[in-house]
């Protein structure tokens, strides 16, 4: 049934062995790039599967990312993050469950400038939002006017915005046991989001600390007691002694990493989501 991905798993693990038998340091083995190349697949797999597809895997899963983690940190937290979207109905599986077939449409420019552009203050504040307010206007256009003949008598942007209302509160209704035995997916991944953080804490490439601290956002936001992963909080007094880094300039590539960092520190400031306050904001 899953023959394909036997073979690949196959070639991987001949890959890693040629690769702990090889004497040559100096330039990119070829193993690291195929696994690389084959998380950065699962990613997308990931992304869109269902909770149905992945839930009785994932121990599996993580198992094979616990092995991964220490040669391709990056990627392998990446998967980890798509996996808890999976399970979480935060993928793009889910939010196109949520989505009418009768509504469906391209991407709109206002995506298409939020993936194009770097965040910044004014892109916050004035771009995206004008841009996703235009393009919600221009595309319920058709709708602004009723039809006598329609079989629903709810028509226009209000019968458009109670159609939508009542979908999520039926996908939220039949997925509710879905998520009381997701929680019990949670403790599965303390193992390797501590590790992520050592990892942080050890590494000087921001795009490894960027997507630890993405990874972060997306459990805060999930719900999840950060007090249980950073209990000492060491982690966060390291996130915060960065700013001296930054400061002086010895950070490369910091216009990348301040906005995650600043995105994880507001997060935190909201205290319905951890037990005890764990940072105030001024």
């Amino acid at each position: 049934q899953h023959a394909h991905y036997m073979r690949i798993y196959e070639t991987l693990r001949g890959a890693y062995k040629n690769y702990k038998a090889t004497l040559e340091l100096t330039k990119p083995d070829k193993f690291c790039l195929l696994l690389k190349m084959s998380l950065s697949c699962l990613g997308q797999l990931l992304e869109l599967a269902s909770i149905t597809e992945v839930g009785h895997y994932v121990e599996e899963i993580l198992g094979y990312l616990k092995s991964c983690v220490t040669i391709e940190p990056t990627m392998t937290i990446l998967c980890v993050e798509q996996l808890l979207k999976a399970l979480f109905f935060t993928n793009m599986a889910s939010a196109q469950d949520l989505s009418s077939p009768h509504h469906a449409r391209k991407t709109g420019k206002a995506a298409r400038l939020t993936s194009n552009m770097k965040p910044g203050l004014y892109h916050d504040c004035f771009i995206a939002p004008y841009t996703q307010y235009t393009q919600c206007l221009a595309s319920m256009g058709p709708k602004l006017t009723t039809t006598p003949d329609t079989e629903n008598e709810s028509v226009g942007v209000i019968g458009w915005i109670k159609t939508r209302a009542d979908r999520r509160a039926s996908m939220t209704s039949k997925s509710s046991k879905d998520k009381t035995a997701v929680q019990n997916y949670i403790r599965l991944f303390e193992p390797l989001v501590i590790r992520a953080l050592k990892q942080y804490t050890v590494s000087s490439c921001v795009v490894l600390q960027q997507q630890v601290l993405h990874l972060l956002a997306q459990l805060v936001q999930l719900r999840v007691n950060y007090c249980l992963l950073d209990s000492d909080q060491i982690f966060l007094n390291f996130v915060i002694k960065q700013f001296e880094y930054l400061e002086e300039g010895l950070v490369k590539g910091y216009e990348v990493l301040i906005p995650h960092i600043f995105n994880f520190l507001v997060l935190l400031s909201y205290e319905r989501f951890h037990s005890k306050p764990v940072i105030a904001m001024p």
